[in-house]
């Protein structure tokens, strides 16, 4: 597998061997809901930083508004990268009551804090601090400058994309793809083609990358692509990539790899961390189908001895629960 730069997600290229996970009996759907809800409130406040945040985002996406005091809690974790993601869900849950104790997270000694603290607000309707965005787009730090990319295609502004264009000449290579996965997601037809062509890409993490923000950007142009890549990877035995493939086309309303994504429910070859992440993308890949004939599939998964599949899947259960 070769690898460009990290992004953030899950990347593994792994051989298939599992057999489809056992249906558990369901429960009642709201004892689930209580289920998932309370296990992702409590890795909010886990040893992990890594896991503070994958639960805090996991609500964020679910928008588990009954969960919010935990969101606005992690605004004051010890963690710059919690606070970070507490940032960024208070963005995409559009929870306004957080203004005051966004506006104090402008002074965080982390920028990229910062940049999503400023976004937040942006998205919340208060522009006073948007010139937050455009200095931090030049930042010194590469972290930083990538981390306002990311910002700003969240935002979901298409006045954007003029202030991310001039970003595209940036000297990093991982800030110039930020900034087309960007514009993709605001709409930019230019950026989506660079996009399609990225999904082609000899590095696994800039061909995952352009699979998934087309997918969250509705690119139906892309569609093609990501099933020749969904098929291809089946064949060559790339089933962490295969599963990418079929969360990028259930976001472009294809669900033609949830029998592929059930059975990798099971995947117990190899490694047991290889092994764990490989349930990880299936259950992501599940949750973006939203089929409440999953649950039956994903609710055993609450109770996983790994916490990231945990974590993936009471986000798959809950977004199954809410289609």
């Amino acid at each position: 597998m070769k690898v460009r730069f990290l992004a953030a997600v899950s990347m593994v290229a792994l051989c298939v061997g599992c057999s489809e996970m056992q249906p558990r009996p369901s429960i009642e759907a709201n004892q689930l809901t209580h289920k998932a809800r309370s296990l992702l409130i409590a890795y909010t406040l886990d040893q992990s930083p890594l896991l503070r945040a994958h639960a805090i985002e996991a609500l964020a996406e679910t928008n588990q508004i009954s969960a919010i005091d935990s969101i606005l809690d992690a605004l004051e974790d010890e963690h710059p990268g919690v606070r970070f993601a507490a940032c960024m869900a208070i963005l995409r849950m559009r929870y306004g009551p957080a203004e005051a104790k966004l506006i104090g997270r402008l002074q965080d000694p982390d920028y990229s804090v910062r940049v999503a603290a400023a976004g937040a607000l942006r998205s919340l309707g208060n522009r006073k601090y948007s010139g937050v965005l455009a200095n931090m787009l030049i930042a010194k730090d590469v972290a930083v400058r990538r981390n306002t990319a990311l910002v700003l295609g969240r935002i979901g502004e298409r006045g954007a994309i003029k202030l991310l264009r001039k970003a595209q000449i940036d000297d990093d290579i991982s800030v110039r793809l930020q900034v087309v996965e960007a514009m993709a997601a605001l709409g930019d037809e230019n950026a989506q083609k660079l996009m399609i062509n990225c999904c082609s890409s000899a590095f696994d993490d800039e061909a995952i990358l352009a699979m998934l923000a087309l997918g969250q950007a509705g690119c139906s142009q892309a569609r093609e692509k990501i099933t020749y890549i969904y098929g291809q990877s089946g064949s060559a035995n790339r089933l962490g990539m295969q599963l990418v493939a079929a969360r990028a086309l259930a976001l472009l309303g294809d669900d033609r790899g949830q029998q592929t994504a059930r059975e990798a429910l099971a995947y117990r070859t190899g490694d047991a961390q290889s092994a764990a992440r490989i349930r990880n993308l299936a259950a992501i890949a599940l949750s973006e189908m939203r089929d409440p004939n999953n649950l039956k599939y994903l609710q055993p998964l609450l109770d996983e001895e790994d916490p990231d599949v945990r974590i993936a899947g009471a986000l798959a259960v809950l977004k199954c629960l809410t289609r």
